[in-house]
């Protein structure tokens, strides 16, 4: 689908005042005015691990041991190939690389893509990265590896995309050129970003990687193809839309989206329509409303 034909729309929905929490015998009170039709929603230290858009680099970890997972090889389904039994998503990451790799597929003729790398444990990440330090040297780990405890790996959102030949028994590597490029090309529609772009290595702290992608989920994957945002420009751009003044409202692949930030001791929700709601992993909370 060309991109141009779809809208992102920035449209002012309105402006409120949310009366700042006070403090009464010691205890944090919110005033209870809010406009009709939302409301407030507690929310715990830990929701803020929690969804498809948790920000995890080297300044903000992530502990391996909070993600459930399913097994790709259990789930998958016959458009790619998995390197071991034992390798797991999120669920909802699984559902969207069976539609990704279904759709290249059926697109190339191809289905020698192979999933080689998906959730990761702590020690699993020390191994790699001590082992990349050994062979490599300090700098090259540095720039191609996340600190244990800092990995994307550690969410389940990630995955390591290959290409294999069984003549061989060989991986060729993903350069997403050629044949392979309408992956990366349409990665937006079924949530995924490449977490790692060209140019974005001083912000993402890890050097480009063709291979390494992350669900984000609809509309945020298509809001960062068409801006070029990396997830951490695009947590900061969010953080511009707060609950109180201007929402952000977004049109892809004929739906409408309507997306606004909370701080994590605020946050609003509506009382009408679905929504979703994913912590940042930082300071906040991200409101995704689909439009009716």
């Amino acid at each position: 689908m060309a991109l141009g034909g779809i809208a992102l729309c920035f449209v002012l929905l309105f402006t409120l005042t949310i009366s700042q929490c006070r403090k009464s015998d010691g205890i944090e009170q919110k005033d209870s005015s809010l406009p009709e039709g939302w409301e407030w929603k507690k929310a715990k230290a830990e929701d803020l691990t929690q969804g498809s858009l948790v920000l995890v680099n080297r300044d903000y970890g992530y502990d391996p041991n909070l993600p459930q997972t399913v097994s790709v090889y259990d789930y998958k389904s016959g458009s790619y190939l998995v390197k071991d039994v034992a390798l797991s998503v999120r669920e909802d990451t699984m559902k969207a690389l069976n539609s990704w790799l279904d759709a290249f597929a059926a697109e190339s003729g191809k289905t020698d893509v192979i999933i080689v790398a998906g959730w990761r444990s702590y020690d699993y990440q020390v191994q790699l990265y001590q082992n990349a330090v050994n062979t490599q040297g300090q700098a090259h780990a540095d720039a191609y590896l996340a600190l244990p405890g800092h990995s994307e790996h550690h969410t389940g959102l990630a995955v390591d995309l290959d290409t294999y030949d069984p003549e061989s028994d060989t991986c060729g590597g993903f350069a997403g050129d050629g044949d392979y490029s309408w992956a990366i090309e349409h990665a937006w529609e079924y949530g995924f970003i490449q977490r790692y772009p060209p140019q974005k290595s001083a912000i993402t702290g890890i050097n480009y990687e063709s291979w390494h992608f992350r669900y984000v989920g609809l509309p945020h994957a298509y809001v960062m193809k068409t801006e070029n945002l990396c997830l951490e420009e695009y947590i900061e751009y969010l953080r511009s839309f707060p609950f109180s003044s201007e929402h952000l409202h977004v049109c892809c692949l004929g739906k409408s989206y309507e997306l606004y930030f909370c701080p994590k001791d605020h946050l609003v929700v509506p009382t009408f329509g679905n929504y979703t709601i994913s912590g940042n992993n930082v300071d906040g909370f991200i409101v995704t409303i689909e439009q009716p």
